[in-house]
């Protein structure tokens, strides 16, 4: 092993031939040069190939001594640490170009996306509903409503601007998305009411509301067309309506029909006003709207022959005759109410009860087009209804209200027998499960289950009560009696 010393650069040829280490294989040859500074180069040379150094002054007579065993410590020159942070800021450079381009795309194939599902909502979840003259004429238009007040092109009013019609489209898709809504028997809705709200409905009634503070502005403006804002406030005035909870938002569903009573007089608006009025508790005020939707119609004269029309009516006639059929047994049951109210014989006030009985359950077997023997619990709407988007939820609602109203006059002619002398019990026992029949569903096993729908848990479990009472005194009265004292039994 020999250590050399190489002065400066400039004088390397003269002290130390480079080819006379290049060409020896078995060496191994480090150094390093900066700024003619002198630098140990150390190297390992066979003692076969050891090159020839003519100069005196670089033998040594001394006995080579071994390096220490660590090796000598480079200095990173500064170029090298520059050339570090420039490669790093290039690297970043490049991530950065790279997330900015992964982005833009990302946000143009996102608002892409959003504005072809808001052009597929406009064109064909908005489409137009091609209206049925019959439709039409047994006033049943109203009970599907555009979101245009040009109903023959569908969609949305042009004159809203672009922030106000996806406003509206958000209610619309909100409006139609499906109900998420508690039992209002369950313990949570007990405690707090207000989360018996059906939360798609809520979100649709903040977009409509931001869409009329848009739309109020540009009717103003002229800009609209006359019906959108009176549209608009219809299904704001609706949407509210529905998700009221314990009177909490009636006050501003009369706001909103009051507002719409300005814009326009008709026998609808005057009979959802009476609605409300009535749900307020301002009686008087609802039996005055109601007078002026009666007012405002052509008459009972001209709706009371639609109750005798014939088997073979439209779906929109036989509707409307179910309807006016149904008003007619929720009057006989409030007429015996009323009879037993001013104190008249429970006998009186059965034979009323019996007539909506009979004409609530004339309404559900046409809704559901089944005959008569059918059971309650598995009538159903009939296809008829279910395929007219104008007529599917008013015989939806009309068979629940029939449903309701026969169960309930079941149930108080059952009371009343009881009360009076001389009544079969086993009578009295099928009047209470004809109300269980009318309030009930099947379920997957076939048997019966409450229709929230129809009734309440606690009403369902009374019947229940009072049917296995009566159950019970039938089957004492049937067994038979030995002994003088037998008929303490009874």
């Amino acid at each position: 092993m020999c250590q050399y010393l190489i002065p400066t650069r400039r004088y390397f040829a003269a002290y130390l031939p480079v080819q006379s280490v290049s060409q020896t294989r078995s060496s191994q040859t480090r150094m390093v040069l900066r700024h003619g500074r002198s630098v140990v180069l150390h190297t390992r040379l066979s003692l076969a190939r050891r090159p020839l150094v003519h100069f005196a002054r670089l033998q040594s007579t001394e006995t080579p001594r071994r390096p220490p065993d660590s090796q000598p410590v480079e200095r990173v020159p500064n170029e090298l640490i520059w050339n570090g942070v420039a490669s790093v800021g290039d690297t970043l450079k490049r991530t950065f170009i790279i997330l900015a381009a992964v982005g833009a795309v990302v946000s143009i194939v996102g608002v892409g996306v959003l504005e072809g599902y808001g052009q597929y909502f406009e064109h064909v979840r908005l489409a137009p509903i091609p209206r049925d003259p019959d439709i039409v004429k047994w006033g049943w238009e109203d009970e599907q409503l555009g979101w245009n007040g040009d109903t023959s092109k569908g969609g949305t009013d042009p004159g809203l601007g672009r922030k106000g019609r996806d406003f509206v489209r958000t209610a619309a898709a909100s409006a139609k998305a499906r109900n998420i809504m508690l039992n209002p028997e369950s313990n949570r809705a007990k405690r707090n009411p207000s989360a018996l709200l059906n939360f798609g409905l809520s979100n649709s009634v903040e977009a409509l509301a931001k869409a009329l503070s848009i739309a109020e502005a540009k009717d103003a403006a002229g800009k609209l067309h006359p019906g959108t804002l009176t549209l608009l406030l219809k299904h704001q005035a609706a949407m509210v309506e529905k998700i009221t909870v314990g009177g909490n938002y009636l006050p501003a569903a009369k706001a909103l029909y009051e507002r719409i009573w300005v814009r326009e007089t008709s026998p609808f608006i005057a009979w959802r006003l009476g609605d409300v009025c009535n749900g307020l508790g301002k009686h008087d005020e609802a039996i005055s709207w109601w007078s002026r939707a009666i007012q405002l119609c052509e008459g009972p004269s001209s709706l009371l022959p639609a109750i005798e029309s014939s088997s073979n009516a439209s779906p929109p006639e036989a509707l409307h005759t179910s309807t006016m059929l149904q008003r007619a047994s929720v009057v006989s049951l409030h007429h015996a109410e009323v009879l037993f109210g001013m104190g008249k014989k429970p006998v009186e006030c059965i034979q009323w009860l019996s007539s909506a009985v009979e004409s609530s359950s004339r309404v559900a077997h046409a809704l559901a087009a089944k005959e008569l023997e059918e059971r309650p619990e598995q009538l159903q709407v009939a296809s008829a209804y279910v395929d007219s988007p104008f007529l599917q939820k008013p015989a939806k609602d009309l068979l629940v209200e029939a449903r309701r109203t026969a169960s309930e006059a079941w149930k108080l002619i059952g009371i009343l027998g009881e009360r009076t002398k001389g009544s079969d019990p086993k009578d009295l026992v099928n009047c209470y499960e004809q109300a269980l029949r009318w309030s009930a569903k099947l379920d997957a096993e076939g048997n019966q289950i409450p229709d929230l729908n129809v009734t309440q848990n606690a009403k369902w479990d009374a019947l229940i009560k009072n049917r296995n009472r009566l159950e019970e005194m039938v089957h004492v009265q049937m067994q038979p009696r030995n002994g003088w004292f037998s008929f303490l039994a009874w």
